[in-house]
């Protein structure tokens, strides 16, 4: 979530930032909830979901840290905390 709000911030996928912040809230609801889904015999579809699940929060926060990486000067003190000056 902190990386997601970071490049809301400073880089241009807005897109992809709004998306990791979506994605960041639903992750935790499904990890807990999904003891719960299609219990017996069926519950392997959730098992591959949940597997599918982190696959993509995994891409998503490699491009993130792409698009982060890209921005010349966005990874530095003065940039994160803003100006004191």
């Amino acid at each position: 979530m902190a990386a997601a709000l970071l490049a809301w911030r400073v880089s241009h996928p807005r897109w992809l930032a709004a998306f990791a912040l979506v994605w960041g809230a639903f992750l935790p609801w499904f990890g807990l909830t999904q003891g719960r889904l299609l219990v017996g015999p069926l519950h392997w579809i959730v098992a591959l979901t949940h597997l599918l699940v982190g696959g993509v929060a995994i891409a998503v926060g490699i491009r993130l840290a792409g698009a982060l990486e890209r921005q010349p000067g966005a990874l530095t003190v003065s940039s994160l905390a803003g100006s004191r000056t």
